[in-house]
């Protein structure tokens, strides 16, 4: 029994557990020692009574001793009694009693010594069973105290059970600890980063609004330079038109100095060209510009539409 518990003892081994199982662990030793210490009563009481009826074995196999000392003692003193009173008689008696005296004494001497021999017989059967039961005595005794022994290491492997499963417990309620501030500070991190991903959703959106716009107003601007391109390429057709007009006027100038009739002819062509030229002016001016002012827009534009970026980025 003590070996099966040494092993099933030795079997378990420190480990990092949940507190249920490290409570059952520390339970379990504490009954196995509980039964150790009852079956270490149990051998004690029957230790006492083991050494109890040795002690009356041997006091009784000494008093039985002792009596047959003493009937042996007493029996010799009878026979020296006896024979010394015989030797009277036959000093005094006749021959024929003597004999008969001798031959009592002689039957009776027969039977003190088969007494004898019975007693020594006796003698020895007590002296084996009292060598039986000192050696059983001695073979108890040393069970006890190799089982004694095993309860002793036994305790101090429990003693040291107890400890590690008592640090395994701290250890366990660290841990729990750690665990509930790493869920803490998980969850913390988790509502942080809800609401950085919806803070991402809100600005993907503005980028996405803010490009859009981007793109529209590039796509206005781009139009725009189309526009003054176009407008250019009117005023410079108009500028060369004014030129051309000039010239004519310069040259109409100096056709005056030609004589009159040949200016005249002049005149009416030039007046001719002028007229004809007169209505589409103001047409041209208007046109010229509201090209301008068009131009004046585009060149603001992006200006303004970096400005509305920056600020909603910024938001």
């Amino acid at each position: 029994t003590v070996c099966v518990q040494t092993t099933e003892l030795a079997v378990v081994q420190p480990a990092k557990v949940p507190q249920d199982q490290a409570m059952d662990f520390v339970n379990e030793p504490e009954e196995r020692i509980e039964m150790l210490m009852v079956s270490n009563d149990q051998m004690e009481e029957r230790m006492k009574e083991l050494e109890q009826l040795l002690s009356d074995t041997n006091i009784d196999c000494d008093m039985k001793s002792k009596e047959w000392e003493q009937e042996w003692e007493a029996e010799n003193d009878e026979l020296r009694m006896i024979h010394n009173e015989e030797l009277l008689k036959f000093t005094l008696a006749e021959a024929p009693e003597a004999v008969e005296s001798i031959t009592q004494l002689d039957t009776e001497s027969s039977e003190l010594i088969d007494k004898l021999k019975t007693m020594q017989s006796t003698m020895k059967i007590l002296r084996s069973l009292l060598y039986k039961s000192q050696k059983k005595c001695d073979d108890v005794t040393i069970k006890y105290e190799r089982e004694l022994e095993a309860h002793t290491v036994l305790q101090a492997e429990n003693d040291k059970i107890k400890k590690n499963l008592i640090h395994n417990e701290e250890l366990l309620k660290i841990a729990l600890k750690a665990k509930k501030k790493a869920e803490e500070a998980i969850a913390n991190l988790e509502a942080e980063k809800s609401e950085m991903i919806t803070k991402v959703k809100k600005k993907q959106s503005t980028v996405q609004k803010v490009r859009k716009a981007l793109y529209k107003t590039e796509k206005k601007y781009e139009d725009l330079v189309n526009e003054r391109e176009q407008e250019r390429e009117v005023h410079t057709v108009l500028q060369a038109e004014n030129e051309k007009i000039e010239k004519n006027l310069v040259h109409n100038e100096e056709l005056l100095k030609i004589p009159l009739v040949d200016a005249k002819e002049k005149d009416k062509k030039a007046e001719e060209a002028i007229a004809n030229l007169e209505p589409e002016k103001p047409a041209l001016i208007t046109k010229v510009k509201r090209r301008q002012r068009k131009g004046k827009k585009m060149r603001n534009a992006p200006e303004t539409t970096e400005k509305k970026c920056l600020t909603k980025s910024t938001e």
